[in-house]
């Protein structure tokens, strides 16, 4: 067994195959994660007060009850994903920005759709 070597790659430097490989891949990423999570949770939260509503209006018989179902989930409990989200979208723009400035106006609207 021999020592691996991380940082042995066929991509020297930042030339015209780092950009179409590796570029790509990292564009990519930053450009999938602005839209993802948002259409994620739209319908989650679509389907989840649809669901809600035919449960309150089946098994809810105080009005108590009633509020519970239809209040729907705590904010706070979305809040660790969203985080999560936000810290990896500005990671990625300010580790790539400088060898792919388009990122920065990504990673702006990337903060801005959160």
């Amino acid at each position: 067994m021999g020592i691996v070597p991380f940082f042995m790659t066929r991509q020297y430097d930042m030339n015209y195959t780092w950009y179409t490989v590796i570029g790509i891949t990292i564009f990519n990423n930053c450009f999938s994660n602005m839209f993802i999570p948002n259409i994620v949770d739209f319908f989650k939260s679509t389907f989840q007060k649809y669901n809600s509503i035919l449960l309150a209006e089946l098994f809810a018989y105080t009005q108590e009850e009633f509020n519970e179902y239809y209040a729907g989930p705590n904010f706070f409990d979305n809040l660790v994903t969203r985080y999560s989200y936000l810290l990896f979208h500005i990671s990625l723009t300010f580790v790539f920005a400088p060898s792919m400035p388009i990122l920065l106006l990504f990673g702006l609207f990337g903060l801005v759709m959160q």
